[in-house]
């Protein structure tokens, strides 16, 4: 049998009170996700080929490391702690060094899709979240007509709406519904214009699962995501 970590590991954040036998639970903390990679040498190796190696795998950033029977699945991190490597003594062998996630998931590639609603004032779609987390995409609204407003609303999660009001003609806004970041294409222009003011319900959150979503207001619209995994 093979050993190797299922999911990252969580902790359990609590409060004990004087006098109450159970404490009371304030969250689960989940930590970066952990594990060793094994690298096998084919060949016997040299000391150039080993440096070549030891700077391919250091690297001062979190990289992105998948692997060749689930390459649709990537993890971002760093090699980390003492590498050890086992030979034969004749420059033949394999060393492990542990590698660290960014956090506790793995991720999908970024995926982006497009949508042409400038035809009709209701339009609806369907958004299926394939990950285990919900997602929160970057998402890119064209005001096609007058001035007006644009809505979403995410008929599988009680009906919550994101979106904005009083749009150009023309604009563009891109929103990162993760990072709570809003831009609009007007921010260049004199005097400049920001859209925080005009954002209407909350940011957009889809569930695991599938989403309908119903779209208010001529647009064309851009979403890009990247799904998380346990």
């Amino acid at each position: 049998m093979l050993e190797e970590p299922l999911m990252a590991e969580s902790e359990i954040v609590e409060t004990e009170i004087r006098g109450r036998d159970e404490p009371y639970l304030q969250e689960i903390k989940y930590k970066p996700l952990e594990f060793d990679v094994n690298f096998a040498f084919l060949d016997s190796w040299t000391e150039e080929s080993l440096q070549k190696v030891k700077r391919w795998l250091r690297k001062p950033y979190y990289c992105k490391l998948r692997f060749s029977e689930n390459p649709n699945r990537l993890y971002y991190g760093l090699f980390t702690g003492e590498p050890k490597i086992n030979h034969n003594g004749i420059n033949q062998g394999y060393f492990t060094w542990h590698f660290r996630c960014n956090s506790p998931y793995a991720y999908s590639p970024i995926y982006i899709d497009t949508y042409d609603f400038s035809a009709s004032d209701i339009n609806y779609f369907e958004f299926n979240n394939l990950g285990d987390i919900d997602c929160l995409p970057i998402v890119e609204i064209t005001k096609v007509d007058a001035l007006g407003n644009i809505s979403i609303f995410n008929l599988s999660n009680g009906n919550k709406e994101f979106g904005f009001s009083e749009l150009a003609l023309n604009e563009i806004v891109e929103v990162d519904c993760l990072r709570r970041n809003i831009k609009s294409s007007l921010e260049a222009s004199a005097p400049s214009i920001y859209r925080y003011d005009k954002l209407v319900g909350d940011y957009l959150n889809l569930l695991y699962g599938k989403n309908q979503l119903q779209v208010q207001g001529k647009c064309l619209l851009t979403i890009k995501y990247e799904f998380k995994f346990h």
